[in-house]
Parts: C-alpha cells; structure tokens; sequence
C-alpha cells in the first residue's frame, strides 16, 4: 500500500487500525471513489477495539468528535486525547455513517 501509515496504540475506538492519507492512488487501490476525502482505513488487527467496534478496510474517516479529518496526522492528533465518548463519522460505500462509542 503506497502512502504514509500510523497503527494507533492510544486508547480510541481507531486502536488496530492501519490508515493512510487518501490520494487517487490509494483511492484506486482501494476501489473508492477518487473525489473523497479523508484518511482511509487499510488494514485492521484482529481482535483489537477497531475490529470488535466493526471498522473495516476501505471505510474513509472524515471526523472525530465533530473536527474533520484531512490527514493521518490530523487523525493522530484527534484520537491521542483521553475521551469518554467518541463520535466518529465514517463514508463506507458512498454513504457517511456516524456513531458515538464510550459514554
């Protein structure tokens, strides 16, 4: 997979996830469609809380806690602060899907 990578060990619903900042490459390999924004999720460890929380290859993280999400970096940023509650808002085949885990 071509593009920068972060895994997320902090404490967030995105632990287990391997993501990359979106180009029309990683969009192409990925099968999405070119014009989205956001950072893609490439790869997700079994049995981590992205894996148990239902997080899947291909979903475009687009916002953590009402902040969008243009980068990797911008996604490390959000999800290294300690929350009770985490509202994320994902695009999954075309259609954005928003869930709130913790409380």
């Amino acid at each position: 997979v071509a593009g920068y990578t972060v895994t997320y060990l902090g404490d967030s619903p995105l632990t287990g996830a391997k993501v990359g900042n979106l180009s029309p490459a990683l969009a192409d390999e990925l099968r999405l469609d070119a014009s989205a924004e956001g950072v893609a999720v490439l790869e997700i460890t079994q049995g981590s809380p992205a894996h148990r929380l239902g997080f899947q290859r291909g979903d475009i993280v687009v916002s953590i806690n009402e902040q969008n999400v243009a980068t990797s970096k911008e996604l490390e940023r959000l999800t290294g602060n300690v929350q009770r509650t985490w509202q994320i808002t994902i695009i999954r085949g075309g259609r954005q899907v928003s869930a709130t885990f913790g409380g």
